[in-house]
């Protein structure tokens, strides 16, 4: 009877004890079951960053210059990474040890392992399952054109925010906003499934640009051949449609490849087209000849005498042409670029005019063409000219302007004195055209550019053989630490082409060449006419001459 008893009293307990545990079941089911589910995606849901692409930067046919490619930086969680896998994930990530155990020691919840891997590399290297090591998809930009576009484009860091260039000009526009999606992780921090979307990535705008890839790379290949040839300092050149302000193409030397961080140095940085300021030389006197032709001080027709091929002004200046080209016309002084009947045309307008009639023409003032470090250049004031100032000023010394100015003014004159704002990106809201000086003065001034560069003229050597051209040369001694340097020079071409219907603007600064050819002439000409030649006939313009090899000569300045 006892025996029987206990067995009940066993039975009975067990019983209850089920119905307990069935009750406790049906209770955390049924009454508890949306807390323990909240409670169960607190412990393995995550919200997780989604990156978004950054926009790409194109041509204006659509060609991609800068775009975003996917990959994954590999990071590491110290409170899940054993060190003991550290050497393990080292070798296969291509990572000292040291540098992970540094990481490891240093950092709380999270290290990187490896920035912006290739996705193949990255997913190989998690393939291998060592616990708390986690990838995240990230973008990287790269740059098709390389160091073609670089001073151009810029690039950006591996953060993805622009450094220099369009890049960082256009940087909000440019950038994505990031997104989030709910994913469920395992204890080992990996994704086991995805849940929603909680708010899908915004990809950063697309930027289409006024360049021109092919020319780019037409434009590039001819200023590095010239800027190698005669080893110099810098070189640019800017590529402009006088009746829409693009710019079609613009090139600097030296360069740098943005694909490639190592080769990048900061003196290779510079977009000298804008942020160079430098005296320029003969090239401003058209500008000056343009005022003294609009006041009435002269006209085309008007002589000078010249001889003996120079002139003091003020107490001690001397100023020297080439030679002495005794009596000229002011088509005789463009051409020949006479220093001495330049100045006799500077003093006779006076400063102030002068100042006035540089200014229209943009100088001493900023473009904004929207480009980071832009240079205004400078014009200084008038009032502190002395006539030897106002002699230099007429022939560019004394005042600094840019590459892009000096494609702004002669583009001002190839359009009947109208000019155009600049402009590199095609979303870019233009300020009006404005009329700078009248049409019957533009008439005269685009007569003695295309002096400049017929026979007897400074330009012959920026000539092409299939189409006329106009323009002007200019020579200045580039300064040093003490002042002008009597052996460094500038050589500069501005002009446009056809002559009688021009459709294109281009300016070059070869800065300090070294070697026999010196002379604006002999050095940026030349790069002038390939230039112009291989620009004309990529857009299709018909030629409207034929020379010999004979008609192309070379000349002083």
């Amino acid at each position: 009877m006892t025996a029987r008893w206990r067995l009940y009293m066993v039975v009975f307990a067990l019983l209850l004890l089920f119905s307990s545990l069935l009750g406790r079941v049906v209770y955390l089911q049924v009454a508890e079951r949306q807390f323990l589910i909240n409670q169960g995606q607190m412990r393995s849901a995550r919200e997780v960053e989604v990156g978004a692409h950054r926009g790409m930067i194109l041509d204006r046919h659509g060609t991609p210059l800068a775009v975003s490619t996917p990959v994954i930086s590999l990071w590491g969680d110290p409170r899940r990474l054993n060190p003991a896998d550290l050497p393990r994930l080292a070798e296969a990530a291509g990572v000292s040890v040291e540098t992970l155990e540094q990481r490891h020691r240093i950092h709380r919840a999270f290290f990187y392992v490896r920035r912006q891997l290739p996705p193949d590399q990255a997913n190989a290297i998690l393939d291998l399952g060592i616990p708390g090591v986690y990838g995240r998809q990230e973008y990287r930009r790269y740059y098709p054109a390389g160091e073609v576009t670089a001073h151009i484009l810029g690039f950006t860091n591996i953060d993805d925010h622009g450094q220099e260039g369009i890049e960082l000009a256009y940087n909000d526009m440019l950038s994505g906003r990031s997104g989030s999606n709910l994913v469920l992780q395992n204890l080992n921090g990996q994704v086991v499934r995805h849940v929603e979307a909680v708010r899908p990535p915004q990809p950063g705008q697309d930027l289409q640009l006024t360049i021109d890839l092919d020319l780019q790379y037409k434009v590039y290949r001819a200023l590095k051949s010239a800027w190698q040839r005669h080893q110099a300092d810098w070189a640019s050149v800017v590529v402009m449609d006088p009746r829409t302000g693009d710019i079609l193409a613009m090139a600097n030397q030296p360069s740098y490849n943005p694909n490639d961080r190592s080769s990048i140095r900061p003196e290779f940085l510079r977009n000298r087209a804008i942020t160079d300021a430098v005296e320029p030389g003969s090239v401003m006197k058209t500008m000056a000849i343009a005022g003294a032709l609009n006041e009435g001080v002269v006209t085309a027709s008007d002589r000078f005498d010249t001889s003996p091929g120079r002139m003091t002004v003020g107490r001690d200046h001397v100023v020297r042409d080439f030679r002495d080209y005794g009596e000229l016309d002011v088509t005789g002084i463009m051409a020949h670029s006479s220093n001495v009947g330049m100045t006799q045309i500077a003093l006779a307008l006076g400063g102030e005019r002068l100042w006035s009639s540089l200014y229209r023409f943009g100088f001493g003032q900023p473009i904004g063409v929207g480009f980071p470090g832009e240079a205004t250049g400078s014009l200084p004031n008038y009032s502190r000219w002395a006539d030897v100032q106002v002699a230099t000023q007429s022939y560019g010394y004394g005042m600094t302007a840019t590459p892009l100015q000096l494609a702004q003014a002669y583009s001002a004159i190839a359009n009947d004195g109208v000019m155009v704002p600049p402009r590199l990106l095609q979303q870019s809201i233009q300020s009006p055209p404005t009329r700078v000086m009248p049409q019957s003065v533009m008439t005269d001034v685009r007569r003695m550019l295309e002096a400049a560069m017929q026979d007897g003229g400074t330009g012959t050597r920026a000539r092409m053989p299939l189409f006329s051209a106009a323009g002007k040369t200019g020579t200045a001694h580039t300064v040093g630490l003490a002042g002008y340097d009597e052996d460094a020079y500038r050589g500069v071409f501005v002009g446009y082409a056809p002559a009688d219907n021009p459709e294109l603007v281009v300016s070059v600064v070869i800065n300090n060449p070294r070697g026999e050819e010196y002379f604006g002439g002999a050095v940026a000409g030349p790069v002038f006419s390939e230039v112009m030649q291989a620009a004309l006939a990529h857009i299709g313009t018909t030629p409207d001459q034929l020379l010999t090899a004979g008609q192309r000569g070379g000349a002083h300045d």
